[in-house]
């Protein structure tokens, strides 16, 4: 096996949602995701000096309906606002935030 085919197959396992993945409730639905939840300074509509907790959640597509980028969404009965998402690894990646008081 080639170094190239063992970082894929590497890649391939950690974004594995049977070997990472977590049970959650998103939009009242639960599913098994990935989650990466931290804090940073910034948010995704340009405000300065504001502190958000941002979570990254990866789930197979067409798991749960989601609302559009803005809006409000529950994820583990928590409010957060959508951010973007993506397909990465037959996965779709979706971004939230919310601001910290």
């Amino acid at each position: 096996m080639s170094l190239r085919d063992q970082m894929q197959a590497d890649l391939a396992m950690m974004t594995s949602t049977d070997e990472f993945g977590e049970e959650i409730t998103l939009c009242g639905a639960s599913i098994i995701a990935i989650v990466d939840v931290s804090k940073e300074s910034g948010s995704y509509d340009d405000r300065q000096a504001v502190f958000v907790e941002t979570a990254t959640l990866r789930f197979a597509e067409g798991a749960v309906a989601l609302p559009p980028v803005g809006r409000q969404v529950e994820f583990n009965g928590e409010d957060w606002i959508m951010g973007p998402t993506d397909e990465e690894d037959g996965l779709l990646v979706l971004r939230l935030w919310r601001d910290l008081a």
